[in-house]
């Protein structure tokens, strides 16, 4: 992309109506200019000659995981052993307040 991205006082304006959103001049203002520094710093970023993969790992560490095997099930006393609450097969969690 070249040129400048800034968005006008229009656009804003109408951004709000699709948001139903009431703003005050002063509000306008604010974020008219929060927006476009913002928008500024992402035109910083994007013109950035980066020549790098894609991270996949965080680390330089490579955690293989394991396969996945298909293993026995619990049986339904076990699911539930240390449910404080069940009704028929399923867990009671919290209680709804009214």
């Amino acid at each position: 992309m070249s040129g400048k991205v800034a968005i006008s006082r229009e656009e804003m304006l109408h951004y709000a109506r699709l948001c139903k959103i009431s703003l005050s001049e002063q509000e306008v203002e604010r974020l008219l200019k929060d927006i476009n520094e913002i928008l500024e710093y992402f035109e910083i970023i994007r013109s950035l000659k980066l020549d790098v993969e894609p991270m996949t790992y965080i680390t330089s560490v490579n955690e293989a995981l394991r396969e996945d095997e298909p293993a026995e099930t619990l049986s339904e006393e076990d699911v539930f052993r240390n449910a404080w609450e069940k009704e028929e097969k399923w867990f009671v969690s919290g209680q709804v307040w009214s």
